[in-house]
């Protein structure tokens, strides 16, 4: 009785972690049969093209696989192919391949790998800090049909164009100078590391009473120019404006 009793504990036990592996990783069985159909897919819509199957996924917060696929000549000709469980076909993001968005993705790394040049660097006072390019939903249809895919830019470039850094301060003193200061040495600090940005948002706050001033998209190109002041009031009271129109939104 002892030992059927352990035996039915056993094959429970060995039920129930798999069917906590299937809920996690999926089942081998749908990965397989998803290979297969995928490779039909990509072969009839794409009969001129050499992509090559990486492998199938299994995403448990949907409970869909993904069949993923990369050329191996083109870096930003990567998507990936939505199935059930059982094999029917949900969809591709292979948009994201037309539209530009693996490519800008691409470059946007590149440029937070760039940026961490300087922060590696700086004085460890900042509590958020990363650089970042601007979205490409932000950019006009000219911006983005002149972008060439898979092509290698000047990243340099790009920053003085598109690149926005994000700082996060936490410091006793909350007002305009000490805000101009920083700016003024994150300037500093960015042009003797020869990296570029557009503009950046900054946050200064003390944590412990809720002191803040927040600038959005401060150009680079008013840091310690004339009025370089005047702008950051300026900049400082839109962004209050822009945050209590968001709130009257809701």
């Amino acid at each position: 009785m002892k030992k059927k009793l352990a035996l039915c504990i056993g094959v429970g036990l060995i039920i129930c972690l798999f069917y906590m592996y299937i809920s996690f990783q999926g089942n081998f069985l749908s990965k397989i049969i998803i290979q297969y159909k995928s490779l039909d897919y990509v072969e009839e819509r794409f009969p001129t093209k050499d992509y090559e199957f990486k492998d199938v996924i299994y995403n448990f917060k949907d409970g869909y696989y993904y069949a993923r696929y990369q050329s191996p000549t083109m870096q930003d000709e990567y998507f990936s192919l939505a199935y059930h469980w059982y094999g029917n076909f949900i969809q591709d993001d292979y948009e994201n391949v037309v539209n530009k968005w693996n490519t800008w993705s691409r470059l946007e790394m590149q440029y937070r790998k760039y940026v961490e040049l300087v922060l590696q660097k700086e004085e460890p006072y900042h509590d958020i800090r990363y650089g970042t390019l601007k979205s490409l939903d932000d950019m006009s249809q000219k911006e983005k049909d002149e972008m060439i895919l898979n092509k290698e830019y000047d990243i340099s470039e790009l920053g003085k164009k598109y690149g926005s850094i994000v700082y996060y301060v936490n410091d006793q003193q909350v007002n305009i100078d000490k805000v101009c200061e920083y700016l003024m040495k994150i300037k500093k600090s960015f042009d003797q590391n020869n990296v570029t940005f557009y503009s950046i948002d900054f946050v200064l706050e003390n944590k412990n009473n809720d002191e803040r001033l927040e600038l959005i998209s401060f150009l680079y190109k008013d840091i310690d120019k004339d009025g370089f002041k005047k702008k950051v009031q300026e900049n400082i009271e839109k962004t209050k404006d822009y945050y209590k129109q968001l709130e009257k939104q809701k």
